[in-house]
């Protein structure tokens, strides 16, 4: 909305940057809130692949809010907080720009 440009997913790769994927909500220059959304202009606009996509919004998110140790993966021990989606691939997950293919919640 702000008309700024999209991230270069590729210069970060290069970088050895680990890209944390997040909606930047706000109301007059970010009016979606939507993680999905966000996940999917870094896919078609900033050149993430599927694989960093999803570790944008996962592992990547948990570092960067310094909370790697105990949220981000799947492991023994940790709070399990999933959210499931419709598909058999992870690329189903932006089958369509409008999201929301969701299947169930885990907590």
């Amino acid at each position: 909305f702000s008309n700024l440009a999209y991230v270069e997913g590729r210069k970060l790769r290069s970088a050895g940057v680990r890209a944390a994927i997040a909606s930047d909500f706000n109301p007059g220059s970010a009016p979606l809130n939507s993680l999905w959304f966000a996940a999917f202009l870094a896919l078609v606009k900033g050149g993430f692949a599927v694989s960093e996509v999803l570790t944008g919004i996962t592992r990547n998110a948990a570092f960067a809010m310094g909370v790697e140790k105990t949220h981000g993966v799947l492991k023994v021990g940790r709070p399990a907080q999933m959210i499931l989606f419709e598909g058999t691939c992870p690329e189903d997950f932006f089958a369509s720009p409008m999201g929301d293919h969701l299947k169930a919640v885990v907590i």
